[in-house]
């Protein structure tokens, strides 16, 4: 077997409470030299199945066996970057990684990263070119430049030039006209039979690739639905609906075929070619008729928001409520200066906080990522400031009594700010926020503000951010399949190997705003238009209760 796969469980984000389990126990074996076809409704853990087979994802749960390597879960993982040469992993729209001057340079990436020689990688971007039936003549061109088709196939064509064992790829065809899905998933058949390889394809357009792979795997919520043969999964079409997937056009007319003519037991013909040719050879094949249509629409899943919701009191308050108290608390802790008002501070923080039903352990997950800075800023106050009585010295270097007061309350301040931060995104949405933010910018409009402008602002770039941390996780795993792995290379390295990052992270970036801004138009999108309300917001008695509540307390520490 080329790939197998004991028991394996893969849950994102463990130990927060974002977590999800994408599989569940797979048991899967995949042959060499086989093209296997993976299918499954969206979110049925098809592209997570992927990223095991290279060592992109550990499991949480299992043993996955590639090749001669085994990664067991909650073991230490072999050393990975040989894994990587040995199975390319294709992304869904893999030209989205290419970030060189030039296609030979793009393809050359990976075998150098690899250990190559220039020589011998430059030899492997031309066969690799060849192998996808591109004309050598592209090689100096700018992949930026080439058509989307051929961008494509040079992309595929930069994981092929690592001379992978295995090659995975993930929608290769999505997005490409009719003749380019053909010819694309024609040369990948031909690099299985010809040369021996191992492909393995994820698609949602069964109909292009059930004709040609010798076995198909169905996903569904993170399980195995089914794994066999195209045959046997002509004799089981209606498991294809319980997966949230429509019959094939191909399987749907066989089985109308199959059905009219008492073919059960025969080969399938899932080939309009082999079709035809059977139809042809059937007694009163003319009126045999068109197979009904149908077919189920993908399932749809829900994806996680940032916000926390369990029903608290607090969740139930206007957004402006909040973000009013978010103001009058920043004014509260910037005023603050003795250890009685930090006290107090820290009582009515923790009440608050109690009072929303959220687990302590989430608000210090958000603060931990600023562990560093906020040591930072503890040690450069405490070793500056100068002023109070000597606590401790040695040579130059001397610890004040105001250094350390100073440097204790500037951490304090920031850990108060970062937790009511956090507790204001934890029970509003975002698109809540927004409208509070506009609200309670609306009165400046009399002096030319305009709040419908800024909010809007500020709602593409909170939308834009997750975008591009995902898109940007997706480049540094495609480039990591290419021997660009930043966690497993020293630093000098590291910092040649940012470009191949930040190049197609920010082409993206710039990608996305345009499409953002050719969309907003065909839409008709004006600034100077009035913007309609989804929802109304409401100012109720516990809004007033929970901004007094600030003010109560801020009038308490004045008076401390």
């Amino acid at each position: 077997m080329a790939i197998q796969l004991q028991q394996v469980s893969y849950t994102y984000a463990e130990n927060s409470l974002w977590k999800q389990t994408a599989l569940h126990e797979i048991t899967l074996g995949i042959p060499k030299g086989s093209l296997t076809g993976i299918a499954g409704a969206t979110g049925s853990g098809k592209s997570t199945l992927l990223q095991l087979f290279n060592g992109i994802l550990k499991p949480t749960q299992g043993t996955v066996q590639v090749l001669d390597v085994t990664i067991r879960a909650g073991e230490k993982s072999p050393k990975l970057l040989p894994l990587r040469r040995r199975v390319g992993l294709v992304f869904q729209f893999p030209e989205q990684q290419m970030f060189e001057d030039t296609v030979e340079k793009d393809l050359c990436f990976g075998p150098l990263n690899f250990g190559m020689s220039p020589e011998e990688a430059k030899e492997r971007a031309r066969q690799a070119m060849l192998e996808m039936g591109l004309d050598l003549g592209l090689l100096t061109r700018n992949p930026f430049r080439l058509s989307g088709g051929q961008m494509r196939k040079a992309a595929i064509a930069s994981v092929l030039a690592m001379d992978p064992e295995i090659v995975v790829l993930d929608e290769p065809t999505a997005t490409l006209d009719p003749v380019s899905r053909a010819e694309l998933i024609s040369q990948l058949e031909r690099l299985c039979r010809e040369q021996g390889r191992t492909i393995i394809i994820v698609t949602h357009r069964m109909d292009e690739l059930l004709p040609y792979a010798d076995r198909w795997v169905l996903l569904k919520d993170g399980k195995i639905a089914f794994q066999g043969s195209g045959g046997e999964l002509a004799e089981e079409p209606d498991i294809l609906a319980r997966c949230g997937l429509g019959v094939p056009h191909s399987l749907r007319y066989w089985r109308g075929i199959a059905d009219r003519f008492g073919l059960a037991g025969e080969k399938p013909r899932l080939t309009p070619e082999s079709l035809a040719e059977l139809i042809a050879s059937l007694p009163g094949a003319g009126a045999a008729g068109r197979p009904e249509e149908g077919g189920m629409p993908m399932n749809e899943r829900l994806l996680l928001g940032r916000s926390i919701e369990t029903g608290s009191w607090v969740h139930k308050l206007d957004a402006r409520s909040k973000l009013t108290g978010m103001l009058l608390y920043v004014a509260v802790i910037l005023l603050s200066d003795s250890w009685p008002s930090m006290a107090l501070l820290a009582v009515f923080s923790i009440a608050v906080m109690a009072s929303t039903r959220i687990p302590l352990k989430y608000f210090i997950k958000a603060a931990k990522p600023l562990r560093y800075l906020m040591l930072f800023i503890f040690i450069v106050q405490l070793l500056s400031v100068k002023a109070g009585n000597v606590l401790w010295s040695a040579g130059s270097f001397s610890l004040h009594e105001g250094g350390l007061r100073l440097a204790s309350f500037s951490v304090i301040r920031m850990l108060f700010l970062i937790t009511f931060t956090a507790l204001l995104t934890f029970t509003t949405t975002p698109g809540k926020l927004n409208q509070g933010l506009e609200g309670i910018l609306s009165p400046f409009k009399k002096f030319g503000l305009s709040p419908d402008r800024i909010t809007l602002m500020i709602s593409i770039a909170l939308r834009f951010i997750p975008t591009i941390l995902d898109e940007s996780q997706i480049i540094m795993k495609a480039q990591a399949s290419r021997g660009a792995d930043l966690q497993e290379l020293p630093l000098k390295e590291k910092a040649r190997m940012l470009v191949s990052l930040l190049v197609p992270v920010i082409s993206s970036a710039f990608r996305r705003a345009q499409d953002l801004v050719y969309s907003m138009e065909a839409r008709g999108f004006r600034m100077d238009a009035p913007r309609s309300r989804y929802h109304r917001l409401r100012w109720g008695a516990a809004d007033t209760v929970f901004v007094a509540m600030f003010v109560i307390m801020g009038v308490a520490v004045a008076l401390l």
